[in-house]
């Protein structure tokens, strides 16, 4: 007589009952359990969609909790790649014997806002974890601006081209501009930074000659600038009482005003040679 094997007759019992397995035996428990650890955000149809358990998501459910398992809301990062790590320390390896108080540092980002966060499950007493995005989305456009003894933050409209970038940059520093003569004024690579020719930190009225220019490398810059005494009036005075300023000038012809005595500089710019040439 024929008689069938065990696994025949659980296929058979399996196949032909209406209901599903109420319950998993200590093997699946495990294996949901190392699962869930490796799919923190998944539901419990995913869950069972990865187990290939022959049950309910309802059961899912009640054993991700009899585990332990609890709803957090995930903690969201942002990565750093190896690139940009190397790009800070050599920055630093390149200027860590200069003036750093002398610099003012550009950058602009579009900061993209959105409900990036999920739901993870966790055990009690495990971190939270992480959840790494490669960037934020939504539209906020800002240019932040930090120097040693301060920073500014703007936010602007649009993009940014090499036609608005300096309007921009100037109504973000407008009310800051006297502290920054002759400061080093360091941006990224962007494309309308290393071709514009405004990318000078110099109030106006001042009279400079170059000392010196120093091409960094890519698309980068440095001349080394004296103040002089103009040889005459650069900008109107904006009062009418200005006699004090002419007889300033005077006395800087004649070589007593010690004020531009050995008055140096040193600004970096992202422009070309030719443009420097032509601005100066």
């Amino acid at each position: 007589m024929y008689k069938l094997t065990e696994e025949q007759c659980w296929y058979i019992i399996n196949r032909y009952n209406a209901g599903r397995p109420p319950a998993l035996d200590s093997t699946q428990i495990k294996q949901l359990d190392r699962t869930i650890q490796q799919n923190r955000s998944a539901t419990a149809a995913e869950l069972l969609s990865l187990t290939h358990f022959n049950t309910t998501e309802r059961t899912i459910r009640n054993y991700r909790l009899s585990l332990g398992y609890r709803p957090r809301k995930s903690v969201i990062t942002v990565k750093s790649t190896n690139i940009n790590e190397q790009k800070r320390y050599q920055f630093a390896a390149l200027h860590h014997r200069t003036h750093i108080k002398n610099y003012i540092f550009e950058d602009e980002c579009y900061v993209g806002l959105r409900n990036t966060r999920q739901v993870v499950w966790c055990k009690r007493g495990e971190p939270t974890p992480k959840k790494e995005v490669s960037s934020l989305r939504a539209h906020v456009n800002l240019i932040g601006f930090i120097w040693w003894t301060g920073y500014i933050f703007h936010r602007f409209d649009n993009w940014l081209n090499s036609d608005t970038y300096c309007d921009t940059v100037n109504e973000a520093l407008s009310e800051h501009l006297h502290k920054f003569n002759g400061f080093l004024y360091i941006s990224d690579g962007v494309k309308w930074h290393t071709q514009t020719e405004d990318e000078i930190l110099l109030l106006p009225g001042f009279y400079f000659e170059v000392v010196s220019k120093v091409k960094a490398g890519n698309g980068l810059h440095i001349i080394h600038l004296r103040e002089l005494s103009p040889p005459y009036v650069l900008l109107e005075p904006p009062f009418s009482d200005a006699s004090s300023i002419v007889s300033n000038q005077a006395n800087a012809k004649q070589g007593k005003n010690s004020y531009y005595d050995n008055k140096i500089c040193m600004v970096l710019l992202g422009i070309t040679e030719s443009g420097i040439s032509s601005h100066l």
